[in-house]
């Protein structure tokens, strides 16, 4: 509305520095008008120390809440965690599931862990077409799902196809932090982020044929999977660790307070 446009050039001309999650949108801030000079870029990140702690803690709980869901032992797990919305785009979630099973595919089980408005059509659409190793958890607690990424073969990230394209979803960092490959069905900075981290694969949203070959090849290629994994834990650990960036914060803050006009090296 006119109204929220005003206060936010209102807010933009008078702030001494404007933060940004990412650098499409800061872009999208200076083609707005906003000079560069004054808005930092600091994504968002992961508490890697809490991560780990987390993920080590809750593994045997975790364990025990697959095995009494279903899922045996030795399978290949392919791991959801979050809401069950219309941007998550589940459904091309269990459209490769439904792919892999019609392959004849018997030891890779996709889970998924959460609630939302879309729940309870997903469950029946997976009913309605006998998927097998589909497998869907009430939302969990975030020791718990710290312990699932800590056993899962892969995090599956899906996201519809949107305009927005600058925005990583959190769940990317923590499955970087987790030190396990990404399956990301997405565009834009997400998927860049993933492909340069060399940290998973990433298909075009919506393209279940792709994700069914990605999860095979990530649950058949266990060097591979482990090698993507370490490279998105590394990643993480150099540029998204929530000690880095609350450090970057703090140095940002002292530069303003001493009356700093150039921010966007921070």
């Amino acid at each position: 509305t006119f109204a929220l446009e005003s206060v936010n050039q209102f807010s933009f001309r008078h702030a001494a520095a404007i933060v940004t999650v990412s650098d499409g949108k800061r872009a999208r801030l200076v083609e707005l008008g906003v000079p560069r000079s004054k808005i930092a870029v600091i994504p968002n990140g992961v508490d890697l120390e809490y991560w780990e702690r987390a993920q080590c803690d809750n593994r045997e709980q975790a364990i025990m809440l697959l095995k009494h869901s279903g899922v045996p032992d030795q399978s290949k797990v392919l791991l959801y965690a979050g809401v069950m919305n219309p941007p998550q785009g589940l459904d091309i979630v269990l459209a490769m599931a439904r792919d892999l099973q019609n392959r004849g595919v018997t030891d890779i089980y996709t889970v998924l862990v959460g609630d939302g408005q879309q729940r309870q059509a997903l469950q029946r659409l997976a009913a309605d077409q006998r998927l097998s190793h589909v497998r869907f958890l009430p939302q969990q607690s975030r020791e718990t799902v710290a312990g699932l990424y800590g056993i899962a073969t892969a995090i599956l990230i899906p996201l519809r196809p949107r305009k927005d394209t600058h925005t990583v979803p959190s769940k990317v960092f923590e499955a970087m932090g987790s030190g396990k490959p990404i399956l990301l069905s997405a565009t834009g900075e997400a998927a860049d982020l993933v492909t340069n981290a060399g940290a998973g694969v990433v298909v075009n949203p919506g393209n279940a044929s792709a994700m069914a070959d990605a999860a095979s090849i990530l649950c058949l290629n266990s060097d591979l999977a482990t090698s993507m994994g370490r490279s998105g834990k590394k990643c993480a650990r150099e540029r998204f660790d929530r000690r880095i960036l609350n450090t970057r914060y703090q140095r940002l803050l002292e530069n303003v307070a001493g009356g700093s006009s150039d921010v966007h090296d921070f």
